[in-house]
């Protein structure tokens, strides 16, 4: 391509872009025209250095990016061929005579990345390049990041092997800072000064991405020692370090700002065979030296990793190596600080069908310091599917246990993991010293003829009441555990999920979900009993498909979830009901936001999801504070979390509710309702 065609091509993507508020303008490309290692002096490179250079200065280009010459390389403020090398408009930070930023710059800025894939180095040569104000050679893959606001152009480039800076630059335009952000006010409970806890919202980490399609924020664990919250982001696929240690309550909610750490590229330096998908969760270790990090091959029924880290201390990560793990490791979490246990949820994201794959739910337990690991599965109970079904462990019909329970989430308390089978409505308890599980036992069912439920979205109002044939499946989710006078005792949040695979133009769809809309003339529920006429209802209310599954009362009508949490006593004989929170949810959520009661996470509509899970109480942890055991519950769909005082768990009671989210702002990109209501709704501060 001919300098003529080059500058054509910048020409014509400049007037593209005439009528937009462009503030930078940037070039990407491969041939490096300022680099110190081997093509720095051939001719071709010369001569394209001579006729570029004039072209991005007649075209008032701002920053060139370039490749080829696998090294790093960042030039001074370029003005034509001449680097400025001095000039008081550069900021020196670190006191080495390199500058680090400029403001009301002159001149172009050429920065050339070294591999990334670290297939190639080429040494820097031994002669003077006067342009360069760094360069590095170091031997391990890099990767840049660009940051831009209308004001500020930053590029920082890491050494993915542990993510420390090569380099970073930023350009500003003028010297003015931008209008600070209003202060956000402090979010208290709402029942602030009437119970024995109170909660106040003091500190807030945005990533600045949201997605109308779900959560972008999910996984946090916090380390203690070195006070950094690391967060999984499941938009970018990066580990959010956040550093908390200067935080204290103010007179509004902190900003707090983090470092992304690129986990894919540390893992694929380190092991080229396994092939990435995503990361699902984080968990630190009980003496605070170790992040553990659940990833899930791209392949839906291959065998994942767990990633292990080193605790830095000031909030950095080192890789110290990968373990195998059972299909789609979901969640991971420590028992003791030398054991990791991951559970393998192995769903069958093709559906079913001839020949499709079901991959096999586990729990893995990985040895921290060997490196190794045991992936134990549920083959034991496939002779025992009719004796789990007659306890209320909900099974798809024609499926092995083996293949049909799903791992979800765990605890670990007294030498046992407490593992949820969400979709299976059950517990199952696994002995860390064997390796074996002990056994499998249900969940339990929320009895809406006698505990009040709101399944009626179309009244816009918190309207409970009892049916006489409904059954809510709890479902557990997240799961904790604590102990009391030596006893353990798990708390589960019951969220429900329903199960939706597959493709329907091959033929391979499943979805368990049964819509009924009670405003078609005739509509029953599956079993008949609800009808419009008997209970009012008018809009839609999504059933258990409960006639593809075992474990289930054929008399009963299901609902998916609990719209609960439920604590359990932990003993030789399985788990024992103590505590359920019965309609507590709705009742305290309705009572402090009624005008987004029952509203979904996508939108702010009331009474939105009525008809489907309600609150969705999807995570749950316990913690201490003054004596005093608290479990916090965090909604996945209104949003917020729930406090109760465990401490005496048979008699737990409600203590405080905070919910910090923002339910007025709109999420760019949000489509329309044909009533011109937003559809999507940005979930600032919530669970979702």
């Amino acid at each position: 391509m001919s300098t003529a065609e080059h500058k054509a091509f910048l020409e014509e993507a400049i007037a593209a872009t005439a009528d937009q508020d462009i503030q930078w303008k940037v070039v990407t490309f491969h041939h490096s025209i300022y680099s110190v290692a081997n093509h720095a002096t051939e001719g071709d490179i010369l001569q394209r250095r001579e006729e570029l250079v004039p072209v991005f200065e007649e075209l008032d280009i701002d920053v060139v990016l370039q490749g080829h010459d696998h090294v790093y390389v960042r030039t001074y403020m370029m003005d034509g061929f001449t680097p400025i090398t001095e000039s008081d408009k550069y900021t020196y930070a670190d006191g080495d005579g390199v500058p680090e930023a400029v403001t009301d710059p002159d001149g172009i800025l050429y920065v050339t990345a070294n591999s990334a894939s670290g297939s190639k180095y080429y040494e820097i040569q031994n002669m003077q390049f006067p342009y360069a104000a760094v360069k590095d050679q170091g031997h391990t893959p890099n990767i840049s990041r660009v940051d831009v606001t209308d004001n500020s152009f930053t590029i920082t480039t890491y050494r993915t092997s542990d993510m420390s800076v090569v380099d970073t630059f930023t350009i500003n335009r003028t010297a003015e800072e931008p209008e600070p952000e209003p202060e956000e006010p402090l979010a208290d409970g709402f029942a602030n000064g009437e119970n024995s806890l109170d909660l106040t919202a003091i500190g807030r980490y945005t990533s600045g991405q949201f997605s109308v399609d779900g959560g972008v924020m999910e996984i946090v664990a916090y380390n203690s020692a070195n006070q950094t919250a690391y967060a999984v982001n499941g938009q970018s696929g990066l580990l959010a370090a956040i550093p908390l240690g200067d935080l204290t309550a103010g007179i509004s909610v902190a900003r707090l700002s983090g470092t992304d750490i690129d986990v894919k590229a540390l893992v694929e330096a380190a092991d080229s065979s396994f092939r990435y998908g995503d990361m699902t969760s984080v968990a630190i270790s009980p003496d605070s030296t170790t992040l553990a990090a659940a990833l899930q091959a791209e392949g839906y029924h291959d065998a994942g990793r767990v990633a292990l880290f080193a605790c830095n201390a000031d909030g950095s990560l080192t890789l110290r190596g990968l373990v195998e793990t059972g299909v789609q490791p979901d969640m991971v979490t420590f028992a003791g600080s030398s054991t990791v246990l991951t559970a393998d949820e192995g769903e069958p994201r093709e559906g079913y069908g001839d020949g499709i794959v079901d991959p096999r739910g586990s729990v893995t337990v990985a040895d921290v310091s060997t490196l190794t690991s045991e992936v134990v599965g549920f083959d034991a109970f496939d002779a025992r599917r009719d004796e789990l079904a007659s306890a209320g462990i909900v099974l798809k019909k024609g499926v092995d246990p083996s293949t049909d329970l799903e791992p979800e989430y765990i605890a670990v308390s007294g030498g046992k993991a407490y593992v949820t089978l969400q979709e299976n409505n059950a517990i199952a308890v696994l002995d860390l010293a064997s390796r074996t599980f002990d056994g499998i036992y249900s969940a339990g069912f929320e009895d809406y003829s006698v505990t009040p439920i709101d399944i009626d979205k179309k009244d816009d109002a918190y309207a409970p009441r009892t049916y006489g044939s409904l059954m809510g499946i709890r479902m557990p989710d997240g799961i904790a555990a604590f102990q009391v006078d030596g006893k353990t005792y798990l708390v589960t949040a019951n969220e429900g999920d329903a199960r939706e695979w597959g493709d329907e133009d091959l033929g391979t769809f499943y979805l368990n979900e049964d819509e009924r809309d009670f405003g078609d003339e005739g509509v029953t529920s599956p079993t008949g009993a609800i009808t419009a006429e008997n209970s009012g209802l008018t809009g839609k209310v999504v059933f258990f498909k409960s006639g593809d599954f075992d474990g289930l009362d054929t008399g009963k009508d299901y609902l998916f979830g609990g719209r609960t949490f439920t604590i359990y006593e932990a003993g030789e004989n399985g788990v024992t009901e103590i505590f359920t929170s019965g309609d507590d949810f709705e009742a305290l959520t309705a009572q402090y936001l009624p005008d987004y009661y029952n509203c979904s996470n996508d939108n702010a509509v009331v009474d939105d999801r009525s008809g489907k899970k309600g609150p969705e109480a999807e995570s749950v942890t316990v913690g201490t504070v003054d004596g005093r055991t608290y479990a916090f519950v965090a909604l996945e769909r209104t949003g917020g979390v729930i406090v109760y005082d465990v401490t005496e768990p048979a008699s737990a009671r409600y203590v405080n509710y905070i919910n910090t989210r923002d339910f007025a702002s709109v999420v760019e990109g949000s489509e329309e309702y044909e009533d011109g209501e937003l559809d999507k709704w940005v979930t600032g501060g919530d669970v979702a």
